[in-house]
């Protein structure tokens, strides 16, 4: 790397002040619904802040170097719950370390945006960035986390939507994905299964599958325009409400404070996308809007997919509310992700040079 300093002094505060205010809606209304969760989120905000931090003032240029040691990581990190994870509900998609709980899903999305975008950036073989792709999402997948695995999904096709390659062979490389949409079908669990039937119509099953659709679209209509008020939503501070701090914490926004405190929180989405497709076209250096699109993917995915699966429009899939729901490893994930967005955004506007040596 020449003449590049590491200390950027620009801090832009488009991307910035969006972050801060979502932040401070979740823990207003974790605080509202779970004290604990409350205190527990506040701790992780403190480290997510720690790595914004250290990774807006690593040159984003450097990461094209650590591609391999990230690809081989991720894969060990992916596997590490299949050997010393612990079994919840079903599922062994948590570590405990140091008496912390870490999911590597969620961990590994930053890390995957890169390894997709230096692939991208080198111009591999087109078919080989399908396995980039698979190979994650299938021990995902297995987990079992169909939440996460959709999410690295969306994260490769808008990488890939944004490349250079010919958009004719992206949809062929998309039509051959859907060709195995059949066999995906088979693959899931009888519990998901379950839930995308439910989706249709949750009322065949009130009590089981169709219970948290139910529940989700009740507390948002209680909530009305401006909402029950703070600590006064029924279906969240009495229960009903399930994952009512982390799937489900937007139907206790709405619930809370209503449609203008829903409004509100996706404004704030609103700038923080936008802000992100700004410096996608003002970015000159094809890797750094390849990983701008990835995180643009990111955060776009979940927060349609979370709000969509809240109204009752999308089948529920586990994917949490981006910087609200309750969740360290996301929140992590997320602070690293927009970390490495800031260096480039510094590094755009300040015209230091782009070329790595």
């Amino acid at each position: 790397m020449k003449n590049y300093s590491p200390l950027l002094p620009i801090i832009d505060w488009y991307l910035v002040l969006p972050i801060v205010f979502i932040t401070g809606i979740g823990l207003t209304v974790l605080a509202s619904i779970n004290f604990n969760e409350f205190l527990t989120q506040s701790k992780f905000i403190g480290i997510g802040l720690i790595a914004f931090f250290i990774f807006s003032r690593i040159p984003y240029l450097i990461h094209l170097h650590l591609v391999k040691f990230y690809s081989l990581a991720g894969v060990i990190f992916l596997l590490l719950p299949f050997i010393f994870g612990t079994l919840t509900r079903g599922s062994i998609r948590w570590i405990e370390f140091s008496g912390l709980t870490i999911q590597p899903s969620e961990l590994i999305k930053p890390f995957f945006i890169l390894v997709a975008s230096a692939w991208l950036f080198f111009r591999h073989w087109l078919w080989s960035y399908f396995l980039i792709f698979l190979l994650p999402a299938g021990l995902i997948y297995k987990q079992p986390d169909l939440g996460s695995a959709l999410v690295i999904g969306a994260i490769w096709l808008g990488i890939l939507i944004n490349s250079k390659i010919s958009f004719k062979w992206i949809l062929l490389l998309i039509f051959f994905v859907g060709l195995f949409s059949p066999f995906a079908w088979h693959q899931l669990k009888p519990y998901q299964r379950q839930r995308l039937a439910s989706f249709l119509d949750p009322y065949t099953d009130v009590k089981n599958s169709g219970y948290h659709q139910i529940q989700s679209v009740i507390a948002i209509g209680s909530g009305g325009i401006f909402g029950r008020g703070l600590g006064r939503g029924t279906q969240s501070q009495l229960k009903f409400l399930p994952e009512r701090h982390t799937d489900f914490v937007f139907a206790s926004l709405a619930e809370e404070f209503g449609l203008v405190g829903c409004l509100v929180l996706i404004l704030s989405y609103y700038f923080l996308l936008k802000r992100l497709i700004q410096l996608i076209n003002l970015c000159q250096n094809e890797f750094g809007c390849l990983v701008l699109s990835g995180v643009f993917s990111l955060i776009f995915f979940q927060l349609v997919v979370n709000i969509g699966m809240n109204l009752g429009l999308l089948p529920i899939t586990g994917i949490t509310l981006p910087f609200v729901s309750a969740g360290g490893s996301s929140f992590l994930a997320l602070s690293i992700s927009l970390g490495i967005s800031h260096n480039i955004s510094c590094s755009c506007r300040t015209n230091l040079p782009l070329a790595i040596s």
